[in-house]
């Protein structure tokens, strides 16, 4: 471990994430696959949004011969857990808890 490893501050570490919610999924399935299956699938999984905890995720999934299968959305809600000697404040904003 080097000089400059040993001397970081872990302090002020970001949150780690404990779990996700879904707060909404929605797949579409352009094509069935064959009976027989296929040897593989491609997937690709963006992030367009992350805000305050809530994620949306988009996915495509596509086959060997390079024909949309399924896209899929999701937004999310991450879980975490504060840093260790972290004060955490609970606020509740305006219109919530009402």
């Amino acid at each position: 471990m080097t000089d400059s490893a040993k001397s970081l501050d872990h302090s002020h570490s970001p949150p780690s994430a404990l779990g996700w919610f879904p707060l909404s999924v929605s797949i579409e399935v352009n094509r069935a696959l064959p009976a027989q299956g296929v040897k593989w699938l491609f997937t690709r999984m963006r992030t367009r949004e992350l805000i305050d905890g809530r994620l949306e995720v988009s996915g495509e999934v596509w086959d060997e011969e390079g024909e949309l299968v399924a896209l899929s959305q999701q937004q999310v809600w991450i879980i975490v857990e504060a840093p260790k000697g972290a004060q955490v404040c609970h606020e509740t904003r305006r219109g919530e808890g009402e």
